[in-house]
């Protein structure tokens, strides 16, 4: 399962824990635990050596974006830009949006959107290279909290941005 996201490939040891997946509907995703190892050698003042193994885990929650759909992060850092400004100070100073294409971060977050995530007050996250990796803990509860909130923010996306990925209609229901 970890062949199936993006991890941390320091180490040895890895394996998925606690793996929850799903590959059907409008938002396939895999939520998992990665546990690996780590050796870490440190020498005294009198030169004797201590190795020490230590473990590590981290959660891990990926989502399949929306075929086509561009990079784009709110309040994480994943993608090593400057946040984009909007007409909005009060949306600037909750949220850090970054993007590699500034026309279509501007066309998914207008103003309907800015209102719906000051309300959602969703996690960070981040949409690149086809997969959406929120900033969670795993746990059943936050899976369907991040469900529902990527069905209202897809469903906000405005159909002319859809239709430029290609889609006839828009794969999400607006709200």
């Amino acid at each position: 399962m970890l062949d199936r996201v993006t991890y941390d490939t320091s180490g040895y040891d890895h394996e998925a824990k606690r793996v929850t997946f799903c590959d059907s509907g409008r938002l396939p995703f895999i939520a998992l635990t990665h546990h690996w190892k780590t050796r870490h050698t440190s020498t005294d003042s009198e030169g004797r050596t201590r190795t020490e193994v230590r473990h590590h885990d981290e959660d891990i929650i990926e989502f399949l974006a929306p075929r086509g759909f561009g990079n784009l992060s709110l309040n994480q850092w994943r993608l090593m830009r400057s946040p984009i400004r909007f007409e909005s100070s009060q949306f600037n100073d909750q949220f850090k949006v970054r993007s590699t294409d500034e026309r279509f971060a501007h066309d998914v977050i207008h103003p309907r959107m800015m209102e719906f995530l000051h309300a959602a007050k969703p996690p960070g996250f981040a949409i690149q290279d086809g997969r959406i990796r929120p900033d969670l803990h795993y746990s059943v509860e936050n899976l369907s909290a991040m469900i529902d909130f990527l069905e209202g923010f897809f469903g906000r996306v405005p159909s002319f941005v859809w239709k430029n990925l290609g889609y006839a209609e828009p794969p999400f229901p607006q709200p």
